[in-house]
């Protein structure tokens, strides 16, 4: 498994758009992701209004949890927008994590989640809400980086 730094931080707060999905097995994650993002950044453009960042998922299941996972596509936005019955705006809330950045084969990013979920263990803390996965940069499969965040609060 590679060697993974752990950062602790606060996350400030931000504007987002988010399409809130079920995602019946982990397998089908992309085909199910790809798509709520595709229709929340449409959404956001059609609005006049911009992406700020890199998009992310919030994962309200348990990182262990492979069926039926309950995920959001968000995209970091310029503007209040008013949101529909499919694509929500609201604040996502500023919070401390747990930090990691993985780099390299995209499918190997979920060693991250091991690495982190084992440190937050070791080091007193327990996860304290849904995580995070920044998409800081995908342009392939073999070379990606992406920021995994579990909101900690001391045990």
């Amino acid at each position: 498994m590679p060697n993974y730094d752990v950062v602790i931080k606060t996350v400030p707060a931000m504007l987002v758009a988010a399409r809130r999905i079920t995602i019946p097995t982990n397998d089908q994650v992309p085909q199910y992701l790809n798509p709520a993002f595709d229709e929340t950044y449409d959404y956001v453009r059609r609005q006049g209004a911009r992406d700020t960042g890199p998009c992310l998922a919030l994962w309200h299941s348990p990182a262990d949890v492979y069926e039926n996972e309950d995920a959001e596509a968000i995209v970091p936005i310029d503007r209040q927008l008013k949101g529909t019955d499919r694509v929500k705006v609201y604040e996502l809330a500023s919070t401390q994590v747990a930090s990691v950045v993985h780099q390299g084969n995209f499918d190997d990013f979920t060693q991250g989640h091991a690495a982190l979920l084992e440190w937050i263990d070791a080091n007193g803390y327990q996860v304290a809400g849904p995580y995070r996965e920044i998409y800081i940069a995908c342009s392939n499969m073999d070379e990606s980086t992406t920021e995994i965040q579990f909101p900690v609060e001391k045990s």
